[in-house]
């Protein structure tokens, strides 16, 4: 293979009845970058910032040149047919290279009509209909073209193109491995494969490829970007910055100095370093104020700061240049919730679900909205889009056991003879307080005439016990049998009771200490005539909102009426708080030490 060409064709030397390849020198410019932006999809609530990755798309996508080929066959057809298929072929090939991208299609498709396996039409319309953003027919004409074509690198490298666009980048970074095995030099291949690494949060992968395309090509702005992004995804902000600046410094074009400059602010906020990334973003807004991206990252900035009104402005002029960015509704959805104005919340995350049905971020925040309002039979069918957000991706589930129950299942079991029950495992999801909370929805289900048993955490065991004895309890420490008919997860059971949770009414506590309990507690609880109030005030430290769900001890103690007997009744003091608490004397703690 010659390596400098870029497309090959395949032609049949008719006689020796042997394959050989024709190349086609690329002598057009290139298209123009295109501009690739990567969400941070990690935590859709939050306020996180994400960054920009760009890249080049002409190595991956050019015409072929004004040589001809004598003929193009697959090298199996029958003679006569061949021939046809040959000649509209070459038409193809010289309204392709002539810019008549639609005689071209015609021919190709034409060719194929008279033999569908003719490599040479496969590739070559495959070529252009990838250049025509018709990915999907273009991956599979391609792959044909690739099961006889095993040694072309370039197709390769155009076939993990098309699963990129495809954000099929699991499959992008093999084809685009077969290219670089082929050919190692090809630096194109080398910057998407850097690109889908990125992606994929393979960010060291992706600085090895990206660094490799740097040295050779330092006037890659593209790649210079891409690789600032993935320093700044493993917390190497100076790199970041330095790469960033130095594209700012040599490059010329608006378009890339923007981009750069984002990434400076991205590097400067991620490194808690807020009034220069504030700058830096004003800078950028300066020099591209018609930027969209630059007023989300602005928008993120003051979200994350809690200065929501601010944030709400700049998702608002985002909106103005990009209507349908999804991105910037569900922040303004977010920030909107922060302020309390859950309408208008409600509205943004209604325009997403409208624009992209799947957006399964919208359906899960906009749960949380409705269920703020007590619209608890809409709120908890929405939350059941839950399973598809990235919080939950590492949750451990139970499908493999049995179906997931469904409202229809709950009800065909109440129309069942008492002798046809079935059994259903209901496991607790998430945290302790969920588990604490939902815990009370399981007693419904025996009487729905299922066989319940209920999965809990090891340390609620003995207290779950006590919401029925009709209800067998188990710790997740304990193996688990597999006889199940269903499975449920716990918060989805209001969902699961349908018009019939409306019928669940809080009169008396679910939930009981044992006697053993009680008596240890009583030796240790001073005897008091005053009212007794328990404190919990102190939240995961590893939580994202951790500074929204905690209240240091000094402000609440400062808040605390007296005439009161008050307890701690977390099993850790914060280490922030250990001080005020001993100091005050107010409070009587049990917590470990």
């Amino acid at each position: 293979l010659d390596a400098s060409s870029t497309w090959w064709m395949l032609a049949l030397d008719a006689q020796r009845s042997k394959l050989r390849l024709v190349s086609f020198d690329e002598d057009l410019p290139p298209e123009q970058s295109s501009k690739l932006e990567r969400n941070d999809r990690r935590d859709p609530r939050s306020a996180r910032m994400f960054s920009s990755c760009t890249y080049s798309s002409s190595g991956l996508n050019a015409q072929p040149s004004s040589e001809y080929v004598d003929s193009a066959s697959s090298g199996s057809a029958i003679a006569s047919n061949a021939t046809s298929a040959d000649a509209l072929c070459r038409l193809a090939v010289s309204e392709h290279e002539s810019g008549n991208t639609v005689a071209a299609e015609n021919n190709y498709r034409l060719a194929l009509a008279i033999e569908p396996g003719h490599i040479a039409a496969n590739y070559l319309l495959g070529l252009l209909l990838f250049q025509a953003g018709q990915t999907r027919e273009a991956r599979g004409l391609l792959h044909h073209a690739a099961k006889h074509l095993k040694h072309d690198a370039k197709l390769f490298a155009t076939l993990g193109g098309a699963y990129q666009s495809l954000e099929d980048y699991p499959s992008a970074v093999t084809h685009l491995n077969q290219s670089l095995e082929l050919d190692p030099s090809d630096l194109d291949a080398r910057l998407h494969r850097g690109i889908c690494h990125y992606e994929l949060e393979s960010y060291r992968e992706a600085i090895e490829d990206l660094s490799e395309v740097t040295k050779a090509r330092p006037r890659d702005y593209d790649a210079s970007l891409a690789l600032a992004n993935a320093h700044l995804e493993i917390g190497e902000f100076s790199k970041a910055r330095a790469i960033a600046q130095s594209v700012i410094d040599a490059c010329d074009q608006l378009g890339e100095q923007t981009l750069a400059m984002m990434c400076v602010g991205d590097s400067l906020f991620r490194d808690r370093q807020f009034n220069e990334a504030f700058f830096a973003y004003k800078g950028a807004l300066e020099k591209a104020p018609d930027h969209a991206g630059l007023w989300f990252r602005l928008g993120m900035f003051h979200q994350k700061l809690e200065d929501f009104q601010s944030a709400i402005d700049s998702y608002r002029q985002c909106l103005k240049l990009e209507p349908e960015n999804t991105a910037a509704m569900l922040n303004l959805g977010i920030s909107h919730n922060a302020i309390g104005d859950v309408e208008a919340s409600e509205q943004c995350y209604r325009s997403i679900i409208t624009l992209n049905p799947q957006h399964h971020e919208a359906h899960w925040n906009l749960a949380l909205v409705v269920l703020s309002q007590g619209r608890w039979q809409e709120g908890f069918e929405l939350f059941e889009a839950r399973w598809h957000i990235a919080q939950l991706k590492h949750q451990k589930r139970f499908d493999h056991l049995a179906p997931r129950l469904t409202p229809s299942d709950v009800k065909a079991q109440k129309n069942r003879p008492a002798d046809q029950s079935n059994r259903l495992l209901i496991w607790a999801e998430q945290g302790l307080g969920d588990t604490i909370q939902f815990c009370r929805f399981a007693p419904y289900f025996h009487q729905a005439g299922f066989r319940t048993v209920l999965l809990v955490p090891a340390s609620l065991r003995e207290l779950c016990e006590s919401l029925s004895q009709e209800i067998e309890v188990i710790s997740t420490a304990s193996p688990l049998d597999g006889n199940f008919d269903f499975q449920a997860p716990l918060l989805s059971l209001p969902y699961l009771m349908g018009d019939d949770f409306s019928l669940i009414t809080p009169n008396k506590a679910y939930l009981s200490a044992s006697t053993r309990k009680r008596s240890q507690w009583e030796t240790r609880i001073t005897p008091s005539k005053r009212p007794k109030v328990g404190l919990c005030f102190s939240g995961s430290p590893t939580h994202l909102n951790d500074h929204n769900r905690s209240l240091p001890a000094a402000i609440l103690l400062s808040a605390l009426p007296e005439g009161i007997d008050y307890y701690y009744l977390q099993k850790d003091v914060a280490e922030d708080d250990r001080v005020p608490l001993h100091e005050s004397g107010m409070i009587q703690i049990f917590a470990k030490e």
